[in-house]
């Protein structure tokens, strides 16, 4: 995938677009944000999944102003089902074999 979640305060979406933008370039990731006013989270999509992955691992986090919280997204899990949103998760842990994460099914 190559889409980081990134969560901040609500109303500071454009401030961390701008916050994401200007340090992934830094490492070479390019790419383009979506965001909504007052969502407190933004989309980070990267035009290179390998880059992005990197920049992901290797960046220190503390050197955030405005990003709280972020993780890399396996998958688009937006839009799950009202009857079943447990279901298009698990599909999506197994179609990306991850390694090193807990047991869900147990």
């Amino acid at each position: 995938m190559k889409q980081l979640l990134l969560y901040c305060r609500a109303g500071f979406e454009k401030e961390c677009a701008a916050e994401i933008q200007d340090k992934a370039s830094s490492y070479d990731v390019f790419g383009f944000c979506k965001l909504k006013a007052n969502s407190a989270y933004v989309i980070f999509e990267a035009y290179d999944a390998d880059s992005l992955a990197e920049f992901y691992r290797d960046y220190p986090f503390e050197h955030f102003i405005f990003i709280r919280q972020w993780c890399l997204l396996q998958a688009e899990l937006l839009e799950l089902p009202s009857d079943d949103r447990i279901a298009p998760v698990l599909e999506a842990l197994v179609a990306a074999e991850l390694t090193g994460c807990g047991d869900l099914t147990g």
